[in-house]
């Protein structure tokens, strides 16, 4: 991975040579999912007697970052080079449940449910600071997309690590830059005490203020 990123930076350090270069704030936010949400083994393991069959559901709420960007326009004037550092907070809700289990069956209805059952629900707030190079290509007037990938380092109870791969469309008004962005993590970044795998997925509104 580490060689990954050194040359994703010593190609895009190539296109910088004969470039114009600004750069200035940028604030994002947005919502996203969680794919591929798994519950950990101290919830899954109340399986083992046959007692619980869990469901669960994750919400991705409304995240929000703020961070720096440093734009590089290649001299053809038609590619450009965008390197965003991040910093960001990111709030989830973790609801998990063994009530539709025992309503299938209709423990609930005969009575047969044992003492504790229900739903338990648990918020928490990832921090993370991430790196984005991309490419970008000017399309038409100020209109322009692209796509790169985000290093990013996630905090909870402990350090996680992933490398989202992003893509964005936006327009340039010269004084200010908005652009909606995708971003599909590739590996685990979950929270162990409730999930055990989980990979983020985001659409963000990104608004570029140039210095």
């Amino acid at each position: 991975m580490k060689r990954i990123i050194i040359l994703i930076f010593f190609c895009t350090f190539i296109g910088y040579t004969s470039a114009r270069f600004k750069s200035g704030l940028i604030l994002s936010g947005g919502k996203g999912n969680i794919s591929n949400s798994t519950l950990s083994s101290n919830i899954l393991r109340h399986e083992e007697d046959e007692l619980s069959r869990y469901t669960h559901t994750v919400g991705n709420k409304a995240s929000v970052a703020i961070g720096y960007k440093f734009r590089f326009q290649a001299e053809s004037k038609r590619f450009f080079y965008d390197i965003d550092l991040y910093s960001g907070i990111k709030p989830l809700r973790i609801k998990y449940s063994d009530y539709d289990y025992y309503q299938s069956t209709g423990a609930i209805e005969s009575g047969n449910a044992p003492a504790v059952y229900g739903i338990t629900s648990t918020k928490d707030t990832y921090y993370y600071f991430s790196i984005n190079p991309s490419w970008n290509y000017h399309i038409v007037k100020g209109l322009h997309a692209g796509v790169g990938i985000e290093p990013t380092l996630y905090y909870f109870s402990e350090l996680k690590f992933d490398t989202p791969i992003t893509a964005r469309i936006g327009y340039d008004f010269r004084f200010i830059d908005i652009a909606l962005k995708y971003k599909a993590g590739l590996l685990n970044a979950m929270n162990p005490d409730y999930l055990s795998s989980g990979r983020f997925n985001d659409w963000q509104i990104q608004v570029f203020i140039p210095f």
